[in-house]
C-alpha cells in the first residue's frame, strides 16, 4: 500500500511538475550543463585532448571553488524547490485531487513523509545529477568538502519539502485569498483589471521575473550598443522585453479562457473586448515606458512603447488561431514571428511593424474571438 501511495503521487505530482516546467528545465539543461560539457575554447588546435576536457571543466570547478558561485546555485536550487512548493500546494487544491486528502491520511505520518521523499527525489533529479557531476569532479580535481555540502544541502531540501507537504496534507483549513485581495476586497474591479489581480494573487514569481529580464535588456541597451540613437538597435531591445512577456501573455491567455469563459455571453462588443485587452497590457508595460522615458528622447520612447505594444497584442492574439493551443506550441510560434521581425528590423522596417502589428492583432481577435475553444496545457 504505501508502494502504491508513492506510484499515486508521482504520477500526479512529479510528472505534472515536469510537464509544466519542461521549458525551464530545458533552459537550465541548454545554458548550464551542456555549456559545462561542450563547451569549445578559441582556437583550440593548440590544446591537447586532455586540456580540452579540463577547460570543459572549468566552469563546474569555479562553481566548486567560488564560495559566491556556490551561494548562486544554493539560491537557483532553492527557487527551484520553491516553485515545487508552489505546483503542488496548487495542485491539492484542485477539485479533481480533492481525494488525495482522504487517501493520503489514511497512512500513518511517517509512511505519508516516505514517500513525499521519494516524490520531492525525483523533482529534484536535476540538482541530484548536477550534485553527482560535482562530487565526481571534486574527487579528481581535489576538492572534497564542497560537493558534499551540496549533497547535504539538497538532502535537506528533500526532507524539508517532504516534512511541509506531510503537515500540508494533514492539516485542512480554509483557504484564505491573498492579501492583496484582502485589501481591495471592497474595491470596484473593472473586467479588464481581472488579470491584473491575479498576478498579484497568483502569479507574483512570474511576474517578477518577467519584469527583471525586460528591465535587464532595455538596460543592455546602454552597455552593448554605442549608438543608441540607431532606432534598430532599440527595436532589438524592445524584442527581447516582448519575448519576455510571452510568458504572461500566455498566462492571461489562460486567466480568460479558464476563469471568463461566461463572459462571452455579455452584450460586449468586440472592439470593447479588444479595447479591455489593450489596456491591460499597456497597464503592463508600464514599468518599461518608465525605463525608457527616462533613458531615451520622448519620441523615441513613444515609438518603442507602441512597438512592443503591438507584439504583445500580436503575441497574444495568435492564440486565437488553433483550437488547441499548448505552451510548446505557442513558443514556436513567437519564436518564428520574432525571427521574421528581427528580419524586418535589419531592413529598417520598424515604422511599418509599429503601424501594422496593432490593426492586425485586431483583425486576427475580431475573427477568431469567438471560434477560439478552451485551452488545453
Amino acid at each position: 500500500m504505501p508502494l502504491a501511495l508513492t506510484r499515486i503521487l508521482l504520477k500526479v505530482f512529479a510528472t505534472g511538475f515536469y510537464r509544466v516546467h519542461a521549458g525551464l528545465l530545458a533552459f537550465l539543461c541548454g545554458t548550464v550543463v551542456c555549456y559545462c560539457i561542450f563547451i569549445i575554447p578559441l582556437n583550440e588546435t593548440h590544446l591537447l585532448p586532455a586540456h580540452r576536457i579540463a577547460e570543459s571543466l572549468v566552469f563546474t570547478l569555479s562553481l566548486l571553488s567560488s564560495p559566491v558561485m556556490m551561494v548562486v546555485v544554493f539560491i537557483v536550487w532553492f527557487v527551484y524547490t520553491f516553485k515545487s512548493w508552489q505546483y503542488i500546494q496548487r495542485q491539492l487544491l484542485q477539485e479533481s485531487n480533492v481525494f488525495l486528502f482522504y487517501s493520503i491520511t489514511s497512512f500513518s505520518k511517517v509512511k505519508q513523509f516516505q514517500s513525499w521523499v521519494v516524490v520531492q527525489t525525483v523533482i529534484l533529479l536535476p540538482a541530484i545529477g548536477y550534485a553527482v557531476v560535482a562530487l565526481a569532479v571534486g574527487f579528481v580535481y581535489d576538492y572534497y568538502l564542497t560537493p558534499f555540502i551540496v549533497m547535504g544541502y539538497i538532502f535537506m531540501l528533500i526532507l524539508l519539502s517532504a516534512g511541509i507537504y506531510t503537515i500540508r496534507v494533514n492539516q485542512l483549513q480554509e483557504v484564505k485569498p491573498g492579501f492583496v485581495l484582502q485589501l481591495t476586497r471592497h474595491w470596484v474591479k473593472p473586467s479588464f483589471s481581472l488579470f491584473l489581480y491575479h498576478i498579484a494573487d497568483q502569479l507574483k514569481l512570474t511576474y517578477l521575473v518577467t519584469k527583471v529580464m525586460s528591465v535587464l535588456s532595455i538596460a543592455s541597451l546602454f552597455y552593448f550598443f554605442a549608438d543608441i540613437a540607431d532606432l534598430r538597435a532599440a527595436a532589438f531591445v524592445m524584442l527581447l522585453a516582448c519575448l519576455a512577456h510571452a510568458v504572461l501573455a500566455f498566462q492571461e491567455f489562460r486567466f480568460e479562457q479558464i476563469y471568463l469563459q461566461f463572459a462571452r455571453n455579455f452584450p460586449v462588443s468586440r472592439t470593447q473586448l479588444y479595447s479591455n485587452l489593450l489596456l491591460v497590457y499597456i497597464l503592463l508595460l508600464l514599468p518599461e515606458a518608465v525605463v525608457l522615458f527616462v533613458s531615451l528622447p520622448a519620441f523615441t520612447t513613444l515609438l518603442m512603447f507602441l512597438f512592443a505594444l503591438g507584439m504583445l497584442m500580436l503575441f497574444r492574439c495568435i492564440l486565437l488561431l488553433t483550437t488547441q493551443t499548448t505552451m510548446r506550441s505557442y513558443l514556436w510560434r513567437v519564436t518564428g514571428i520574432s525571427v521574421a521581425v528581427f528580419i524586418l528590423i535589419l531592413f529598417n522596417a520598424l515604422q511599418l511593424l509599429v503601424f501594422l502589428n496593432l490593426p492586425l492583432a485586431y483583425l486576427i481577435f475580431y475573427k477568431r474571438y469567438y471560434r477560439a475553444e478552451l485551452l488545453t496545457a
